[in-house]
């Protein structure tokens, strides 16, 4: 009984973070993103193989993509990144 009182309660607590505002900025804060918002696993690992493996180059190439667009999400983020790597290389 009590096995199925606590799936009942993780149940409910995934269902309000998944459907509530303050659910959504805690997932955000986690990077939890899902949905449109979040960047496709191809576009994160071609920044990286790019990068040679950096993560600290993948970041600096991120912050210079938000800049003065701080309301972007991070799949615009990583596309803005892309087309600015394939831009400087050519």
């Amino acid at each position: 009984m009590n096995v199925w009182i606590a799936l009942l309660g993780v149940a409910v607590m995934v269902w309000l973070a998944s459907t509530t505002k303050t659910g959504a900025r805690l997932k955000a804060r986690f990077g939890m993103l899902d949905g449109p918002g979040r960047a496709k696993d191809e576009d994160v690992d071609f920044l990286l193989r790019v990068c040679d493996g950096d993560a600290s180059r993948v970041a600096r190439l991120l912050e210079e993509a938000r800049r003065g667009r701080p309301e972007m999400t991070e799949a615009e983020s990583y596309r803005r990144a892309i087309r600015m790597h394939l831009r400087d290389r050519s």
